[in-house]
């Protein structure tokens, strides 16, 4: 049922604008208390990204006023950490004089979340510390901001994603530059990967993007043991995770990598930490992409002998592969398709099949899935694992490709739901977290279930995929399976448009009947001419409205109309600061979710991401 269907909806939402993940977290809430504190802190990052803390702190006071007698201290504590956060986020917006009293009183929220656990959770000393290190010497916070963030970036392992604590080193690296130790100031900032710059928003994700490395899944690499000594997963070498598995007398690659150079980097690596190994012996392919193949040609050169495990039928998945994108961040300006070309295996699967390889026995599973149509589902018996490749990918192919099935994905998660092991490994780090084992999938494959029937039965009534998205679509029966929300909101916009993509043709209806898609073509120039010529406003109403949409949150509205005010009046550099302020924030709310958005926003703001550095 739709979010309309479930219950009273918050009075703020209405008119207002909502990103998808804000009305799904929104609407849940209302009905239950979640408790995991990434779903707390994804909701809240919501909020800030669209200048929505109001809404935000309403909403946190409510949920602490129903359920504060139940909640955990932990939980409790993760609540307050976010409330404070919204506060310290909406204190410049605050009248003036009222906002000391809003500052202290935030001050305490947080101090208040910090002491109910004995200061033992991370969120709660991450909030205080990125607060207190932007109050004004007044407020006599600084030492604390200090002490909060050194209690983050000294503990690592407390870190509840990769990538949360970057906002750590950049506070840190902001408090040592003001207090004149350059030195210090400095190394932080590498840490946090801001050296060329910082975003306008909070960047707590596990994305990376940069000209040279490309798109990276994971904000800094690392090695992974998976299975002690026996099995390891390469998080951050380029967009894909690659695997590396010990036989007796081989060392067995699950997919090659996405660039030459970060197969070389990763290999090294391991090599280093552990340099009685053997030599890779085979390589086994999830799929034909080419973030999972790009790498081919090193191992090539480097293992001759090693053989090469893949799909028969991978020329089609190669193939799309093989295209061309404007967004240098996404590949990195070094991509070549020469990296791809020429792959192919040397021993082809067709069917259900069982080799032993290095001393280990495996079973190659071909399966539609839900991204290509070679996917191969590569199981371990022995090892109580699966690796997955893609089937489970969120976008059910590449955005900008023809590919993908929303059908092929379900049938996929039925599949996984039957085998006898029960850890998967995707071919990416967030799809792992999202889906970590083939116990976990029933809920989430329900409500895909539900969704795939609503969406087709809207679709065939005239609905457009955007009616759908807007309709926040949510089945009952997910409510109280939190496994289930994280791949439910990751996957659910994407889900709807590839289905509409399926249903119908170059031409798509609406609900009204009023904006059909497909028979006009307005783009950028077309808004341009409609800023010059028509509506008649000069270059300083068109920057009040551009900032009157950035602060209500409609950010999509903001950008398109910021890049048209560009070309209407290129020489206005505040047009340019304001498209580059509305990607941030745009960049900001798919951080978590979607590595294609966060790309293209990410470089439509001007600026890249790079990684963290290994430490």
């Amino acid at each position: 049922m739709s979010s309309h269907q479930m219950g009273a909806v918050f009075p703020e939402r209405a008119g207002r604008p909502v990103h998808h993940t804000v009305a799904f977290y929104e609407t849940v809430l209302q009905h239950r208390t979640m408790e995991d504190p990434r779903l707390i802190f994804l909701l809240a990052n919501g909020y800030i990204a669209q200048g929505q803390e109001d809404i935000g702190i309403v909403l946190f006071e409510r949920v602490l006023e129903r359920d504060g007698d139940t909640l955990s201290p932990l939980t409790r504590s993760t609540y307050l950490a976010a409330y404070g956060l919204m506060r310290g986020s909406r204190a410049n917006r605050v009248p003036l004089l009222q906002r000391p009293f809003w500052v202290n009183e935030t001050i305490d929220v947080l101090d208040e979340a910090n002491a109910i656990v004995d200061g033992q959770n991370p969120l709660a000393h991450w909030s205080a510390g990125v607060v207190f290190a932007q109050l004004p010497t007044l407020f006599g916070r600084r030492e604390a901001a200090v002490e909060h963030l050194r209690w983050l970036v000294d503990r690592p392992e407390t870190e509840p994603l990769p990538g949360f604590y970057r906002e750590a080193y950049r506070y840190l690296g902001e408090i040592y530059g003001r207090t004149g130790q350059t030195q210090a100031a400095a190394e932080m900032t590498r840490l946090a990967g801001y050296e060329n710059g910082v975003p306008q928003t909070l960047s707590t994700g596990w994305f990376a993007t940069s000209r040279d490395a490309g798109l990276q899944f994971a904000p800094t690499p690392w090695v992974e043991t998976v299975r002690e000594d026996q099995v390891w997963a390469f998080q951050g070498y380029g967009f894909s995770t690659l695997y590396a598995v010990r036989g007796t007398d081989g060392l067995i690659l699950i997919d090659a990598g996405t660039q030459p150079f970060a197969v070389e980097s990763a290999l090294a690596d391991l090599y280093d930490a552990h340099p009685d190994l053997p030599e890779v012996s085979d390589v086994l392919i999830t799929h034909a992409h080419w973030d999972h193949i790009g790498g081919h040609t090193v191992l090539r050169r480097r293992f001759p002998e090693a053989r090469f495990w893949g799909h028969a039928g991978h020329a089609q998945a190669q193939g799309r592969s093989m295209r061309g994108h404007v967004y240098e961040q996404f590949r990195s300006t070094f991509y070549s398709h020469d990296w791809i070309a020429t792959y192919a295996p040397d021993v082809a699967i067709d069917r259900a099949t069982t080799a032993q390889i290095a001393g280990i026995q495996i079973e190659f599973l071909p399966t539609p899935g839900g991204e290509t149509e070679d996917a191969i589902l590569i199981m371990i018996r022995d090892l109580d694992l699966v690796f997955s490749g893609d089937v489970l990918m969120p976008f059910f192919g590449e955005p900008w490709v023809e590919e993908g099935s929303v059908l092929g994905a379900l049938e996929t998660l039925q599949t996984l739901e039957s085998l006898p092991v029960n850890d998967i490994y995707h071919g990416h780090y967030g799809i792992t977290v999202m889906y970590p084992h083939t116990t976990d999938l029933v809920a989430i494959r329900q409500a895909l279930s539900w969704l795939e029937t609503q969406s087709r039965a809207r679709l065939l009534e005239g609905q457009s995929a955007e009616d759908i998205i807007r309709a926040n679509l949510i089945p009952a029966d997910m409510l109280g399976h939190e496994a289930a929300y994280l791949p439910y909101v990751a996957s659910r916009d994407a889900f709807i448009r590839r289905l509409a993509d399926s249903l119908t043709g170059i031409w798509q209806e609406e609900s009204t009947g009023l904006a059909p898609k497909g028979l006009d073509v307005i783009g950028l120039v077309e808004r341009e001419r409609a800023l010059a010529e028509y509506f008649e406003l000069d270059a300083g109403e068109t920057r009040r409205a551009v900032r009157r949409m950035i602060e209500a949150g409609d950010l999509e509205l903001a950008l398109e109309t910021a890049l048209a005010a560009e070309r209407a009046w290129p020489r206005d550099a505040s047009f340019t600061r304001l498209r580059q302020e509305a990607a941030d924030r745009l960049a900001s709310l798919n951080q978590f979710f979607d590595p294609f958005a966060f790309t293209v926003f990410v470089e439509i703001a001007g600026r890249e991401h790079p990684a963290m550095p290994a430490q």
